[in-house]
C-alpha cells in the first residue's frame, strides 16, 4: 500500500512539473446544413405493424430525398478538444407509393435530429484549426398520412407514421475565429442512421423486422460565439 502512495506522489509531482495548462472555453452556434440523401427511404413499397388482419396497418416507406435543416449547437472546448451537443429540425416534402401511379402521394413531414459529437482540432489553439470528429445521432421522422388501417366497421382510416432512427456521423471541419470570440464553422459529414421501428395509431411502437438504412451527406456552415 505505501508503494502505491508513493506511486501516486511521484505523477503528481511530475504532471505538475510539466506544467500542464488546461484552456477551457465555450460556445454556441447557429447554422444551416445542406442535407443530401439516399437509401432504403426511397418512396417505394410499404410494411405492415400487425399480423392481426383486424389491426392490420399499411405504412408506406417515404421517399426522404435532399433538403436544408437548421440547427444550434452547443459545445465546450478543452485544449485540442471539443465536445458539442446540436439540435435540428425542419418540416421536408416526401413521396410515397412511388412505384404505384396510382396511390403515389407527396405530403408533409417532420423531420429532427439531436447529436452528440466529439471532436479533435488540429492547429490548436491557432485561429484556423481543422478537426475530425465523430458523433452519435437520433433522429426522428414523422409522415403525415402515411398509415392506411380500417376502423372497427371496416371503413379505411389514415394516419401518421413516426419512424426512430439513430447512428453515427464522422465529421470533417474547418473554423475560423474572426475575432476574439466570433467564428465562423464549415463541417462535412456523413451520417448513417438506422430506423428501425415505427409507430403508428393503432398499433403504437412496432419494431420492423428489417431496419431501414439512410445515408445522409452533409454540408454545412454555422456562425458561433466563443466565450
Amino acid at each position: 500500500m505505501k508503494k502505491i502512495h508513493i506511486l501516486v506522489l511521484v505523477l503528481a509531482s511530475l504532471s505538475f512539473a510539466g506544467g500542464l495548462h488546461i484552456v477551457r472555453s465555450h460556445y454556441i452556434a447557429l447554422g444551416l446544413d445542406a442535407t443530401f440523401t439516399q437509401g432504403d427511404m426511397d418512396g417505394k413499397g410499404y410494411v405492415e405493424t400487425n399480423d392481426d388482419e383486424d389491426a392490420k396497418e399499411r405504412v408506406y416507406i417515404p421517399n426522404l430525398s435532399s433538403f436544408f435543416i437548421p440547427n444550434i449547437e452547443i459545445g465546450a472546448n478543452m485544449n485540442q478538444h471539443t465536445i458539442a451537443v446540436s439540435f435540428g429540425m425542419w418540416n421536408p416534402s416526401v413521396g410515397y407509393a412511388e412505384d404505384d401511379s396510382s396511390l403515389a402521394t407527396e405530403k408533409e413531414a417532420n423531420y429532427w435530429r439531436a447529436s452528440v459529437e466529439y471532436r479533435y482540432n488540429f492547429f490548436w489553439p491557432e485561429k484556423f484549426q481543422l478537426a475530425l470528429g465523430l458523433a452519435y445521432s437520433f433522429a426522428r421522422l414523422e409522415v403525415n398520412g402515411s398509415v392506411i388501417g380500417h376502423d372497427e366497421y371496416g371503413s379505411e382510416k389514415i394516419g401518421n407514421a413516426v419512424h426512430s432512427g439513430n447512428g453515427i456521423a464522422p465529421s470533417f471541419t474547418m473554423h475560423y475565429l474572426i475575432t476574439d470570440n466570433i467564428g465562423i464553422d464549415i463541417a462535412l459529414r456523413y451520417r448513417l442512421l438506422s430506423f428501425g421501428s415505427v409507430s403508428t395509431p393503432d398499433n403504437g411502437f412496432c419494431a420492423l423486422d428489417k431496419s431501414l438504412y439512410q445515408h445522409f451527406g452533409e454540408l454545412g456552415m454555422k456562425l458561433f460565439y466563443q466565450f
